[in-house]
């Protein structure tokens, strides 16, 4: 099959990534480097851990390489999981009153004093008498207040409300010791990740009414008997405010392209359909710290899924990495633009990977093209030199699982497994690529993640890790559609309403990854609102493992790859969506003809949006509404569509000028994605008989000037 006339062109120009060094472009074998080879501490060595040097493990990735024989640590979850959950051969396991009020069990280790007649008692969240630290804390609400003791104290370290402990609790203790240029680094989304050390134990209480919301996930590392930690203080904001502002610049600045080390540049290499081509070949002992990979295609979507990304380590019979190009690096399906810490995603397509990846001897990385067009890659990498330790060094792993055509059921939960592994390494990511084709356009009703991730980790009786949602793992909450990324996480793609269509969500695990010594088994509950057939459900699990490590090693097949089916759809006016009228845009009378058009792309309802492209500032269309049988307040909303060259305006109903999302101006411009979002106005008086909608656009007509009209909601 011949070349496609785009991918031609960038062979012919032998395009090579920005972010490779200019001096290295054209170059096929790696050049040494002077930088000293990757160093590991001693053995016996044991320093004081403290918020310091827990704050400098936050933007560092090459401890994650190295198993930890010394400073040994479990890293555990209290939360608000149902307690009728207690195993999976027994009634309850996939029961889900976690945290929204009225469970029939506490969702606490321990009742400390019985309601009294306000229904107001207080609960045990965790009682730990070993040296750890608090490396998470997330919440999705939190009536009540929280008491901390660290090391048996009788004086708590914090005595206050409980979302402020669980979102605030720097800004709180700290006061103006904080500096809160950082909060969004520490807290991402609704997880906060700043670390709170103790030497001896740790002890939370929560007083609140248990039939209120208390949603909760306490993570900590829980380090052996006899590692020297030094307790928290709030003299460590002022003590170690330099590692504060070190590792908040560290993660607040991450740059989309960083890499360090030498750098080796492929040209470009052609991959035909049906066929396999090596990318690189290295051979020493050295360690990968970034891999670029960016590929020539007009049809991303379909190609980064079915282009296979494989790497081998010194001469693997199975590669350690085996993913599709695009659901490795988290831009699936297709390019979805992000920045975190391991990976990013630029807008031109340009994908890099930062997870170190040492080896003894060889690395070899291939690309198995499944399409049925050519393709053009190109390659950029970054080595250093490295002293591989045995019984320390670890490979890197990445999984990926494809389940198609599943059915997902709040009537038959089930659990979908990430990965299942024997043998001594760190678990460092988790992702969920997944087309959800249900039709109810709300998050009440079309919402997949109700369910809760549960990790055995070694000898557990019970999870180290359950959850109470699918969301809350990935640190967001309530279904939210937000398109959103942080340093370690992120959603990256959910096209909408809701979370209808593709959805991407990560998490990597980076100051609370979870070491295992001999066995790890990660999954998650597929829980929905309503019976969704032909789900399509992927999996991904990013792990470090020594050598000797048990997974299963069964390699991707062109089905697994297949074009995921994507139907026309209507919204549906069932669950959250009961009782609305639904009016598509089409249909709506009084559109010029010529001023508008029509376009498709099967995110729209019925694959079809309604276009207005004007062209003066101020400019205005008309839309008559379904004719009322009497005068009443209404609750109405417009879905229109997200565009790259989306454009704002705003809406008007009989001549009143209308709030959408309490907002005067409705911005309909995307970063690169093509969405669908629902933007409500309440309590809007609306006449008998007919009603005139009204949109003026209030942009510059130069540049982002569509706007795309899906459909009307009339409730």
């Amino acid at each position: 099959m011949n070349i496609n006339a785009r991918t031609k062109k960038y062979l012919k120009a032998g395009i090579v990534f920005r972010c490779l060094f200019v001096c290295l472009v054209g170059c096929t074998t790696v050049l040494a480097s002077s930088a000293a080879p990757a160093s590991l501490k001693p053995a016996g060595q044991q320093d004081t851990i403290t918020t310091a040097t827990l704050l400098d493990e936050m933007a560092g990735l090459d401890r994650l390489m190295v198993l930890p024989l010394t400073r040994k640590y479990k890293t555990v979850q209290f939360s608000s999981y149902d307690r009728s959950s207690v195993s999976p051969d027994a009634p309850g396991w996939f029961s889900n009153s976690d945290g929204f009020g009225g469970a029939a069990h506490p969702a606490f280790e321990a009742v400390l004093r019985a309601p009294d007649e306000n229904g107001v008692g207080t609960y045990l969240v965790c009682d730990v008498k070993q040296p750890g630290a608090i490396v998470r804390l997330w919440t999705a609400q939190h009536t009540g207040t929280i008491r901390m003791f660290l090391d048996g104290a009788g004086k708590p370290v914090f005595d206050g409300p409980a979302e402020d402990f669980y979102w605030r609790f720097s800004q709180v203790v700290a006061a103006d010791r904080y500096n809160k240029k950082y909060d969004q680094v520490f807290r991402q989304y609704d997880a906060v990740y700043f670390p709170i050390a103790f030497s001896k134990g740790c002890r939370i209480e929560w007083t609140g009414n248990t039939q209120k919301v208390h949603f909760y996930q306490v993570n900590m590392r829980l380090y052996d008997q006899g590692v020297p930690v030094q307790t928290f203080s709030v003299n460590d904001y002022n003590r170690y405010a330099a590692a504060i502002a070190k590792a908040g610049e560290q993660l607040k600045g991450i740059s989309p392209g960083a890499q360090t080390g030498s750098s080796v540049a492929a040209p470009v290499i052609s991959v035909p359909g049906s066929s396999e081509k090596e990318l690189l070949n290295i051979s020493g002992e050295k360690v990968l710290k970034s891999l670029t990979l960016k590929v020539h295609t007009p049809h991303p979507e379909t190609v980064l899924r079915q282009a296979v990304l494989s790497i081998w380590f010194d001469n693997a019979s199975t590669p350690q990495v085996h993913m599709p190009v695009g659901d490795f690096f988290g831009a699936a399906p297709g390019i979805n633009p992000y920045t975190s810490l391991p990976f990013s995603v630029e807008g031109d397509g340009t994908m890099h990977c930062r997870f170190p990846m040492p080896f003894k001897s060889s690395m070899r990385v291939t690309v198995t093209n499944h399409s049925g067009e050519e393709i053009g890659i190109i390659t950029g990498a970054d080595l250093e030199p490295y002293k591989w330790i045995e019984g320390q060094s670890m490979y890197f792993y990445a999984r990926w699982r494809a389940n198609h055509g599943i059915t997902a059921s709040p009537m038959a939960v089930q659990d979908i497994p990430y990965i299942a592994a024997q043998g001594k390494g760190r678990l460092v990511g988790i992702a969920t690529h997944l087309f959800n084709p249900s039709p109810i356009p709300t998050g009440h009703g079309n919402w997949w993640g109700e369910g809760d991730e549960k990790i055995f980790v070694d000898n557990d009786a019970f999870p180290s890790f359950f959850g109470t949602g699918s969301e809350d793992y990935y640190n967001y909450s309530w279904s939210a559609d937000k398109i959103f990324y942080h340093p370690y996480c992120g959603q990256p793609r959910d096209d909408g309403p809701t979370t209808r269509g593709f959805v991407t969500n990560f998490r990597w695990h980076i100051m609370d990854d979870i070491p295992f010594y001999s066995s790890i088994h990660f999954s998650m509950e597929l829980f929905s609102h309503t019976v969704v057939p032909d789900m399509f459900y992927a999996t991904a699990a990013y792990f470090y493992a020594l050598p000797g490590v048990i997974i299963e090693s069964v390699r991707l097949n062109p089905d697994d790859l297949r074009r995921i089916n994507t139907p026309r759809w209507k919204p549906l006016a069932k669950e959250g969506a009961a009782g609305v009228q639904f009016v598509e845009a089409e249909k709506m009378t009084g559109l010029k003809k010529g001023v508008l058009s029509l376009q498709h792309h099967y995110v729209w309802s019925d694959s079809t949006i309604v276009l207005w492209t004007p062209q003066k500032t101020g400019a205005r269309i008309k839309l008559t509404l379904p004719v009322m049988n009497e005068a009443a307040t209404r609750s109405f909303a417009l879905t229109m569509a997200l565009l790259p060259d989306g454009g704002t305006c705003k809406v008007y109903l009989n001549g009143k000028q209308v709030r959408l999302e309490n907002k005067e101006v409705m911005d309909l411009k995307s970063n690169e994605r093509v969405m669908l979002r629902t933007f409500w106005a309440v309590g809007v008086a609306m006449n008998k008989g007919t009603n005139r909608l009204e949109l003026e656009f209030t942009g510059d007509p130069a540049k982002d000037n569509k706007i795309g009209i899906d459909f009307l909601w009339l409730k």
